[in-house]
């Protein structure tokens, strides 16, 4: 069921769409094809390979679509990058038969008081249509302690602390396989400390995949 105060916020910025047409940069995202949207595909990964991304965020066209993503709610975006990060996600594990996770970074404290939602939550419902059998979607397992701030209030030297030991996890990930989603991977802070906390919680790999870097 959607809350009242999410059905507020999504109502609050139809209007706005409605009012303030969509910037050129956004229209341009929309109107592309998946395979134009593959084209521009910028894969980074981290030295040990268990965080991976799809787009380079310093693209203009990509950072205006994550900015509508994160703040607005834009579902149509939201839809486009679930599309393109589940079929990502799917042919990564070849010809692998192991049963996944798939757990959303929880949202800070501010950020659900500010905004109502998780973006990361909508983005791995949305892409739940795209993946197959191997993939099970769980909401309530990794959680976020009520004292962390959005990082991206914060500066580059500031987001290790902000993170540390902010997350728990609420159930027994014994032998498990943990794919962790997030939206912008910039310091690797965030998704580092929430591989830490599946870990020691018994997960037998956790893995990251965003949306861009």
């Amino acid at each position: 069921m959607v809350s009242i105060n999410n059905l507020l916020v999504c109502t609050f910025h139809r209007v706005l769409d409605f009012l303030f047409p969509l910037p050129k940069e956004l229209s341009d995202f929309l109107n592309l094809t998946p395979e134009q949207l593959s084209r521009l595909h910028s894969i980074q990964k981290n030295h040990d390979g268990t965080t991976q991304s799809l787009f380079l965020y310093k693209e203009p066209i990509i950072r205006a679509s994550i900015h509508a993503f994160k703040y607005k709610r834009n579902m149509q975006i939201t839809q486009r990058y679930a599309h393109s990060l589940a079929r990502f996600l799917v042919q990564q594990p070849a010809n692998d038969s192991k049963q996944y996770l798939l757990l959303p970074i929880p949202a800070s404290k501010h950020r659900r008081d500010t905004y109502g939602f998780n973006q990361c939550a909508l983005l791995c419902e949305a892409m739940i249509p795209f993946l197959d059998t191997r993939f099970l979607y769980r909401s309530n397992i990794l959680h976020r302690h009520e004292g962390s701030v959005s990082q991206t209030k914060l500066r580059r030297t500031e987001r290790h602390s902000n993170v540390k030991d902010v997350f728990e996890v609420s159930a027994s990930l014994h032998n498990k396989h943990v794919i962790i989603i997030d939206d912008v991977w910039t310091t690797g802070a965030t998704i580092n400390n929430a591989r830490l906390a599946l870990l020691e919680s018994g997960a037998q790999s956790v893995v990251a995949f965003t949306i861009a870097h």
